[in-house]
């Protein structure tokens, strides 16, 4: 068999004496191998860090028959549980990696030799990607179980098979001297549906799927990826450098707008049910343009959505309590307003600071606002003449909660931002105001009026607020 193994990252050698080994998987679990033997071990040992193939082994004169079975009974445990690397090696500067990612791998592709490869013109699946790590090139897919991790010289080659003129047996041509290796690597790739044959016809069930929502989707969720270890609340800063952001957004505004708080003891009194107000709660995309929203409204609107309600100094992460949840109680969201009409309140834009309750006022030109509102209207398919009293717009400070949560940092994110949204729907619904949620909005252009950075603090959704029109009430 013309590849060779090693121990991936998920497998750590702890400790080792004469005749056995420990080691940890995923960080969490202990496994001890009883080798019986010093040379075993050694040859387990070299694993670890180098690759090596088991059929040279056989032919050591100091490992007996016996220890060569448990050795192959050790790495047949090992396949059978993802925790081996595959090398497939050409020539010396050509040669690929096979690193298993996804729970579902199953190392029988290493043994289908009956595989037909299609004597045809290939090309890459529009799900894969490719990226440079470590002086080599990774193909990734979210449709493959492993990572193909190839030399920037077999990539070059490779990209003359997918020019989709270039057939797999002219390309074959040019590893005369390693055909049953490139076969295997060929296999890998097809299998991997890294690549596939021009002809090929994709099922509608994939054709639904955008690439980078079907990557997101898999690299998000617990359970399907293998490296669950590094996955979650795992504080992987800490300890570093790079040092948590604060509690709370730095602010430099010198017009500070101080809301009243609404008497939530009352609230409870007057206000309709619960069940009164899940059920009349509607998406409502028409604002009265004669009765404004006041002031007074949105003080109370936004004290009930999103103010703080108790903040509890923690290590690492001070916990904040407000009536949406949040992951891990960070509040990464911010809130901002853009006001087209209100009473009492000047059109521009302001940054709601939940800690005082107030509103920071910003110095931006009219004309942001109008273009906000005027996409606004646009996603919501109204009339300008209808257009929303209030445009909410939230960002996400990503360092805040990447600092704690990995690879679920950005869905942590959307899942609070929905939970925001509800309750805002709700309390709207709640004070007869009409309200809606904006499918859409410009990133871009917020970012400009404000000059944030994108990629620091960006905007991820949209919330359309007014007062309700009359007439359809």
């Amino acid at each position: 068999m013309p590849v060779n193994y090693k121990l991936n990252s998920r497998i750590k050698l702890e400790s080792q004496n004469h005749t056995s080994l420990t080691f940890t998987i995923d960080g969490k679990r202990t496994a001890v191998f009883h080798a019986q033997s010093q040379s075993i071990c050694d040859e387990i040992c070299k694993c670890t860090t180098n690759y090596i193939n088991i059929e040279n082994i056989h032919k050591k004169t100091d490992i007996s028959k016996k220890d060569l079975i448990r050795l192959k009974h050790f790495f047949l445990k090992l396949e059978n549980n993802n925790l081996l690397d595959y090398l497939i090696l050409l020539k010396t500067d050509e040669h690929a990696r096979i690193v298993p990612k996804l729970s579902i791998f199953k190392n029988n592709i290493l043994k289908d030799s009956e595989f037909l490869i299609e004597d045809n013109c290939y090309m890459f699946s529009r799900f894969s990607f490719f990226y440079q790590k470590n002086n080599s090139i990774v193909l990734e897919n979210p449709l493959s179980s492993f990572n193909t991790v190839i030399s920037e010289m077999l990539f070059k080659k490779l990209l003359n098979l997918t020019n989709s003129v270039t057939s797999i047996y002219d390309f074959k041509k040019e590893f005369e001297d390693c055909k049953t290796e490139i076969d295997l690597l060929l296999v890998f790739l097809i299998k991997g549906n890294i690549i596939h044959p021009v002809t090929y016809s994709e099922p509608d069930y994939l054709a639904s799927w955008e690439p980078h929502d079907l990557f997101f989707h898999f690299k998000s969720r617990q359970g399907i990826l293998i490296d669950n270890g590094q996955f979650g609340g795992t504080y992987r800063f800490l300890n570093t450098a790079i040092q948590p952001p604060n509690e709370f957004k730095e602010r430099d505004s010198k017009i500070q707008i101080y809301l009243d708080k609404p008497d939530t003891n009352t609230l409870t009194d007057n206000n309709p049910s619960f069940s009164n107000v899940l059920e009349n709660r509607r998406s409502r995309r028409m604002f009265d343009s004669k009765n404004l929203i006041m002031m007074e409204e949105i003080g109370a609107f936004l004290y009930r959505s999103i103010g703080i309600r108790e903040v509890i100094p923690m290590k690492p992460q001070t916990a904040v309590f407000r009536p949406y949840p949040s992951a891990g109680a960070i509040h990464e969201i911010e809130c901002y307003l853009v006001v087209n009409r209100c009473v009492n309140l000047k059109k521009g834009i302001y940054y709601y600071c939940p800690l005082e309750h107030c509103l920071d006022q910003l110095i931006i030109g009219d004309e942001y606002v109008s273009d906000m509102i005027s996409n606004a209207c646009v996603a919501l398919g109204n009339s300008s003449d209808m257009a929303p009293h209030v445009l909410f717009v939230f960002t996400s400070n990503f360092q805040k909660i990447s600092w704690k949560y990995e690879k679920m940092a950005y869905r942590s994110t959307l899942i609070s931002l929905g939970a925001l949204m509800q309750t805002m729907s709700l309390v709207a619904t709640s004070m007869n105001l009409s309200s809606c949620i904006v499918g859409s909005g410009d990133s871009l252009l917020f970012a400009e009026a404000l000059k944030l950075d994108i990629f620091k603090e960006g905007a991820i959704g949209e919330f359309a607020l007014g007062t309700c029109i009359r007439n359809n009430e």
